[in-house]
């Protein structure tokens, strides 16, 4: 079963990357935004504890064996036994979700609306919210090519986009209207990430293990702050009764900063007619399936983590980002959809 939640933040939250934080001339941490998968997962297992009473030290111990606890979340140090949908954004009452990496647009049309889009602020004088109304422009969706003279090593379905004019440029990255997902229209309503959040540099300090500053030690950060109006969405898919409150706080990324969570409902389509291929919400692992299933991907992205057991930094691993196509489904984190 599947159950939806969109989350409000009290202040800005920091979600940093897989790049060290070192001493010497550049001493900038980078951030990942949306959040990743095993964030929100730590995150949702951590609330589970806690609105439980049960504490961590004890559910980290081998003889810990709640069995609703151990149903649900699954032992310390294991992966969760739940799947996370997402994270996306609402705005408005209105859900974005990964544009898909199959469709493609005029390589210049996004750079041209978001210009008209500050022209039009300039001699108006707009609102934050004029500012911020969505970008329609014109989508060109993958074709499975239908050549005998097209082929490949592997005899899999190429995919193939064709414009007014010019050059294609990939929409992936970008966010859509899940009903822009499954609309037929030639134009939708898009939005880079950029609409969601401001970036807000903080500067911080090193402490040792007594708490004392650590000389030479000073960090820059970039926390997110969301724009008004816009929550992150996420989604629990889970096999078992699932003991989360409808509502509460989650504790997120680094400095644990704090969100309200609430349920919400999403209707996305089970069935898409004609679909024969799937997007994933979110970020998959490079390495839990075989690369023929993959049809339209983005930059490989390399996230780490922390180890609450452990205490201990996870390994860097490589994932393919929210928005790449496959043909089979991988896991429940994954939409049909379809091309022109």
């Amino acid at each position: 079963m599947n159950k939806w939640y969109k989350i409000k933040p009290v202040d800005t939250f920091f979600f940093k990357g897989s790049t060290p934080m070192v001493m010497g001339e550049n001493h900038t941490s980078e951030f990942i935004f949306p959040p990743h998968v095993a964030t929100i997962s730590g995150a949702v297992r951590t609330a589970v504890l806690r609105q439980q009473g049960v504490g961590f030290k004890e559910y980290a111990q081998k003889s810990f064996d709640n069995p609703t606890i151990l149903s649900a979340i699954g032992k310390a140090g294991d992966d969760a036994p739940f799947d996370i949908l997402g994270p996306f954004f609402s705005m408005e009452g209105k859900t974005f979700i990964p544009a898909p990496y199959i469709w493609y647009m005029e390589k210049n049309d996004m750079d041209k609306a978001i210009k008209m889009r500050r022209n039009r602020q300039e001699i108006t004088c707009a609102t934050t919210m004029d500012i911020d109304k969505e970008i329609t422009i014109s989508v060109y969706k993958g074709n499975p090519v239908d050549s005998p003279y097209v082929k490949t090593s592997k005899n899999q379905k190429l995919y193939i986009a064709k414009g007014r004019e010019g050059e294609l440029s990939n929409m992936g990255g970008n966010w859509i209207e899940v009903n822009d997902f499954y609309s037929t229209n030639k134009t939708i309503r898009v939005r880079p990430l950029s609409d969601f959040f401001d970036s807000e540099p903080r500067t911080g300090i090193a402490l040792e293990r007594n708490r004392k500053i650590r000389e030479s030690h000073l960090y820059s950060f970039n926390h997110i702050r969301m724009k008004l109006d816009v929550e992150l969405v996420f989604g629990v898919s889970s096999k078992v009764e699932f003991p989360f409150n409808q509502k509460g706080i989650l504790r997120l990324g680094g400095e644990q900063r704090i969100g309200y969570y609430e349920t919400i409902d999403i209707n996305f389509h089970d069935k898409n007619n004609g679909a024969e291929l799937y997007m994933s919400l979110s970020a998959l692992l490079c390495k839990n399936f075989d690369t023929s299933d993959l049809v339209a991907t983005g930059k490989i992205q390399y996230i780490s983590g922390w180890d609450m057991k452990k205490g201990f930094h996870k390994p860097s691993c490589a994932f393919y980002p929210a928005g790449s196509v496959f043909t089979k489904r991988i896991n429940n984190n994954q939409i049909l959809i379809k091309g022109e």
